[in-house]
């Protein structure tokens, strides 16, 4: 296919075509919430992303053992307390 339009021309052609694409991703992000929807949108970011992921599930369990020890604890020093204890 030949084309009639002149190099500038097509040099402005290619980056409006630029322009949109970058538009697209930014709406995408807004719209998701997620600066990285899939590994191919940041190669670079995916191991410290995993690590991150790792990290905050093991802060969400550590939180979830520390809400029973605590429960646990609360339970004993109530059953310790009880009159009927005496």
């Amino acid at each position: 296919m030949t084309s009639n339009l002149s190099g500038p021309a097509q040099v402005f052609l290619a980056n409006v075509d630029r322009i949109q694409q970058n538009l697209a991703e930014a709406n995408q992000e807004v719209s998701s919430g997620l600066k990285i929807s899939v590994p191919a949108d940041d190669p670079d970011q995916i191991a410290p992303l995993l690590q991150l992921r790792a990290g905050l599930a093991q802060n969400t369990q550590i939180q979830s053992n520390l809400t029973l020890a605590q429960t646990d604890a609360s339970s004993a020093d109530n059953v310790l307390s009880s009159p009927f204890n005496s």
